[in-house]
């Protein structure tokens, strides 16, 4: 199976979105989330991805506390993607458009490929 890192890079070569969101190396291990996959980097924000979880802004999530993942429609080159973890507690992620589909399309695959779990939901959260 692919890693993550393989994955993300893949994603933007396929969505032809490199000039609009890039993947950046990530050096150092994250104490709860494992070692480091890399950072998806766009216009608008970054994401930390490592193999246990992902780090947006201070907030640690760990992959296998997500009960789902949502991805909005972009409106002004910006695109929402909400991530629920099993408590309840939701994670409102603003990406660039471009940002938001590698964003949201990677914690899918990893939520299938990796973890035999289907997060992902149609449309944006009523």
């Amino acid at each position: 199976m692919k890693s993550i890192r393989e994955f993300i890079e893949s994603k933007i070569r396929r969505a032809e979105v490199g000039d609009d969101v890039r993947l950046l190396p990530l050096d150092l291990p994250h104490a709860e989330l494992g070692a480091p996959e890399g950072i998806i980097e766009s216009k608008v924000g970054a994401a930390s991805f490592y193999v246990d979880g992902f780090v947006i802004g201070e907030a640690p999530v760990r992959y296998d506390a997500i009960a789902e993942i949502r991805i909005g429609p972009a409106e002004d080159g910006v695109r929402l993607v909400d991530v629920t973890r099993e408590g309840g507690e939701i994670l409102r992620i603003r990406a660039s458009e471009a940002g938001g589909l590698v964003v949201y399309d990677t914690l899918r695959w990893i939520g299938r490929a990796k973890l035999r779990r289907k997060w992902d939901r149609e449309g944006p959260r009523p």
